[in-house]
C-alpha cells in the first residue's frame, strides 16, 4: 500500500536571508509597475457605508398588533433615497436608535432592539422593531398613535454590546426579561440555537398578565422543536392563573433566587438581563446571594424614562454648539430628558449610560447616577466627563455638550 509523502525542503539561515532580501526588491517591482489608481477605494467606501452607515432611511412595511399597546414594526429601505438598497448587517440583541419628531417639532431618538434575528432580517432585507405605547413615557404613544405603513424614519446604524460570544460566555445561557425587555431576546434565542450546537438556553420572561407576555407562540414553539436545548419559564406577578390564554406552566410572583436555582446551575451558566431599572434592582439581589463571577452578567437596561417626581427644580447652563441655553431641569429626569425637554437635540442613542454617545463635560455643580455607568471610564470621570443619559442633576449646572454629529441632524 503506497502511503503519501510530504517532501520539505531546508534551505538554512542563509539562504532564508537572502530569499527574504530579493523578496523585498520584487515587491518595490510590483509597486513601481502599478498604476497609481487606488482601484478598491469605492469598493471599500460602498463597503464601509453597508456595514456602519451614518443614517439608514427606513419604510413601515408592515405592523403587527402583540397586544393591546404593542405593536411590531417591519423596516424596509427608502428606496427612493439614494444608496438605500439594504439594511446595515447586525448581531442579535443589538438595537437601532430611531428619530422620532413630537408635536412641537422637537427631534429626539430612542432605541428600539432588533426582534427578529439576523438571518430573517438577510431574507427579508428588514428589520422588525416592537415598540411599547407607555402612557407615563416622554413620548406618549406617539409612536403607536402615528406611525403607519408607508412611514419614512430616519435610522442609525445597529449599536450595543448585549449579545452572545461564543469566546466568553457559558455553553448554558440564561436570559431574564421584563415587559417589553423581551425584544433582544426574540433576536437572540433563535439565532444562537441555529448557530451553536452545543448551547443550551432558559428564558425567564416576567409580565404583570399574560396578555403582556409578548412573542408567547414564538417561543412555545421553539420549546416543542428544541426540548433539550431550551425551556421557557414565564413567570406573571399578576396572577396565579396556570391556564390562562397561553397552554404553558406559568409561575406566579416574580423572579427571585428560588426560580433562577430551579432553572438552572448559576455557577456554569451566563446571564442576560433586559428590562426596566427596577427589574434590574431586584434580580441584581438574587444574584448577589449567587456568589456569581460578574463577568458572567451581562445587561441591557431600558432607559427610556417616565414623568418625573416634581421636586424642587434645578438651573442647567447648557453650552453646546457655539451657544449658551439656561433651562430648568427637575432633579429625578436625567439631564439629556432635561435638556430634550427644553428644546435642544442633544447627541444619544443607548439611554442608559453604556455607549458614550452622549459624553459631556461638567463644569460646575454635582450630579448623581443611581447606577454607575457601564460606559463611564475612569479616565473620562476624573476628566471631568459625564453621561448626561444616565447622570440626575443634584444642584445647578454649567454642562458642555457637543454638537448632534448622529444621524438626527438635519444636515
Amino acid at each position: 500500500m503506497k502511503k503519501d509523502t510530504l517532501k520539505v525542503t531546508i534551505r538554512g539561515p542563509l539562504r532564508d536571508l537572502w530569499r527574504f532580501i530579493t523578496h523585498i526588491s520584487e515587491r518595490r517591482r510590483v509597486f513601481r509597475r502599478s498604476s497609481a489608481e487606488r482601484p478598491g477605494e469605492k469598493h471599500s467606501i460602498r463597503l464601509r457605508q453597508s456595514l456602519h452607515p451614518e443614517v439608514q432611511f427606513l419604510l413601515i412595511d408592515k405592523i403587527q398588533a402583540e397586544n393591546d399597546s404593542s405593536n411590531s414594526y417591519t423596516l424596509i429601505p427608502d428606496t427612493s433615497q439614494p444608496g438605500s438598497v439594504s439594511i446595515a448587517a447586525f448581531r442579535a440583541g443589538q438595537y437601532l436608535s430611531v428619530e422620532v419628531q413630537l408635536e412641537s417639532g422637537l427631534k429626539i431618538n430612542r432605541p428600539y432592539s432588533i426582534s427578529n434575528s439576523p438571518e430573517e432580517a438577510r431574507r427579508d432585507n428588514a428589520y422588525v422593531i416592537t415598540v411599547k405605547a407607555d402612557k407615563d413615557s416622554f413620548i406618549p404613544e406617539v409612536m403607536v398613535k402615528s406611525w403607519e405603513v408607508g412611514t419614512s424614519l430616519k435610522v442609525s446604524d445597529p449599536w450595543g454590546q448585549f449579545y452572545h460570544n461564543p469566546l466568553r460566555d457559558a455553553e448554558h445561557l440564561v436570559f431574564i426579561a421584563g415587559g417589553s425587555g423581551i425584544t433582544p431576546f426574540r433576536s437572540m434565542v433563535g439565532d444562537i440555537l441555529s448557530k451553536h450546537k452545543n448551547i443550551s438556553i432558559v428564558l425567564i420572561q416576567g409580565a404583570a398578565v399574560s396578555e403582556e407576555l409578548l412573542f408567547s407562540d414564538f417561543f412555545l414553539t421553539l420549546e416543542k422543536s428544541n426540548p433539550e436545548r431550551f425551556k421557557w419559564i414565564p413567570v406573571l406577578s399578576e396572577t396565579s392563573d396556570t391556564e390562562g390564554r397561553i397552554k404553558h406552566t406559568v409561575l406566579s410572583g416574580f423572579i427571585d433566587g428560588g426560580i433562577l436555582a430551579e432553572a438552572t446551575d448559576s455557577r456554569k451558566s451566563s446571564f442576560f438581563i433586559c428590562g426596566p431599572q427596577a427589574m434590574h434592582l431586584h434580580i441584581d439581589k438574587e444574584l448577589v446571594k449567587a456568589e456569581l463571577n460578574p463577568m458572567r452578567i451581562r445587561r441591557e437596561d431600558y432607559g427610556i424614562p417616565g414623568k418625573p417626581a416634581g421636586r424642587e427644580p434645578v438651573q442647567i447652563t447648557v453650552k453646546m454648539a457655539g451657544s449658551t441655553h439656561i433651562i430648568s431641569a427637575d432633579r429625578d429626569e436625567t439631564v439629556l430628558v432635561a435638556l430634550e425637554r427644553g428644546g435642544l437635540n442633544p447627541p444619544s442613542r443607548c439611554r442608559t449610560g453604556s455607549c458614550g454617545w452622549c459624553r459631556g463635560s461638567l463644569l460646575e455643580g454635582k450630579i448623581r447616577y443611581d447606577k454607575e455607568p457601564e460606559g463611564l471610564r475612569s479616565a473620562d470621570r476624573k476628566a471631568g466627563y459625564f453621561h448626561p443619559c444616565a447622570a440626575k442633576p443634584e444642584s445647578n449646572l454649567v454642562v458642555d455638550i457637543p454638537g448632534n454629529p448622529g444621524f438626527n441632524t438635519d444636515k
